[in-house]
């Protein structure tokens, strides 16, 4: 929150309306519990998303190292068959 939208909420004429200081600290209090409220349920939703992502970048690391092993492992099945001779062309 702005100190301009503090001192807005401070001002005893608001939207034409006169209102008593006491209104005015109530309706500013409100705003900055609410401000607050907000602040929390964004951090909140940041550390969900940061979350989904390392565990979306985590998966794909592991379905990078397994396929990885997979290439390796058709390179060792071909390597007897070429010592061997045994490729047929």
């Amino acid at each position: 929150m702005s100190p301009a939208d503090v001192a807005g909420n401070l001002m005893p004429m608001w939207k034409k309306q006169k209102r008593e200081p006491d209104e005015c600290l109530t309706g500013l209090i409100e705003v900055l519990k609410q401000a607050k409220e907000d602040a929390a349920a964004t951090k909140v939703k940041e550390a969900e998303e940061a979350k989904e992502a390392a565990t979306k970048k985590a998966k794909e690391k592991e379905e990078a190292e397994v396929k990885k092993a997979k290439e390796e492992d058709k390179g060792k099945d071909k390597a007897p068959e070429v010592a061997n001779g045994n490729i047929n062309e």
